[in-house]
């Protein structure tokens, strides 16, 4: 009787324990969800007040908008991708901190239709600023962010 009662307690606390890290687990993945909302609603309000800037002031609307919250650096990071006959720009900000940590700008010669590269570079994680050579390598270097 004694052993049946000790076993009996075992597996109560096993149950109970056992519970306990799922409810942690489903709060920690509701947590994430809700974050990973929230970024994407800030993403939303950063893409309409940028579209609404680019009208006023003549240029094309930005052709490509990607948002990430980045759990390891409790980050929401957003691409803005424009792309027209004068070129390609790409942008890596924080969508709260509006921190630039990477950008990239090509323009289109409209004789040649070549592209020059004018400005690349992101911000590593150590904080240094890496120049970057192409779009293939700003998109290369910019994964640790959208990871």
């Amino acid at each position: 009787m004694k052993n049946t009662s000790i076993i009996l307690i075992i597996m109560l606390v096993a149950v109970l324990a056992y519970y306990a890290g799922t409810q942690t687990l489903s709060q920690s993945k509701q947590h994430s969800l809700d974050l990973q909302e929230k970024c994407a609603k800030q993403a939303h309000e950063i893409e309409l007040r940028d579209n609404e800037w680019w009208r006023k002031n003549g240029g094309s609307d930005p052709s490509n908008y990607y948002n990430h919250y980045n759990e390891k650096l409790n980050k929401c990071f957003l691409i803005q991708e424009i792309i027209n006959s004068d070129g390609v720009q790409k942008y890596l900000p924080d969508a709260f901190e509006d921190k630039l940590y990477g950008s990239y700008t090509d323009k289109t010669d409209k004789s040649s239709l070549l592209s020059t590269i004018t400005h690349c570079y992101v911000t590593l994680p150590s904080g240094e600023d890496k120049q970057c050579k192409s779009s293939e390598e700003f998109d290369t270097l910019i994964k640790y962010y959208m990871e």
